[in-house]
């Protein structure tokens, strides 16, 4: 996932990563200051994108 996409797009791949027949394949990643950490859980809303992480953090974007 690239942080740089709009809401909209980052909205649909997260959702189409977390449907039952693609649950198979491996979580979604995002890269933290060079490091690949897995998005475990995610919370869109309105304003904005929470996203907890494989290492325990949760991480707040809020995109216009």
């Amino acid at each position: 996932m690239e942080l740089s996409w709009d809401k909209e797009k980052i909205g649909r791949f997260l959702r189409a990563m977390d449907c039952g027949a693609l649950s198979e394949l491996a979580k979604p990643k995002i890269r933290i200051f060079n490091k690949d950490k897995e998005i475990l859980l995610y919370q869109i809303n309105k304003f904005d994108l929470i996203l907890n992480l494989s290492d325990n953090t949760t991480l707040k974007i809020t995109k216009e």
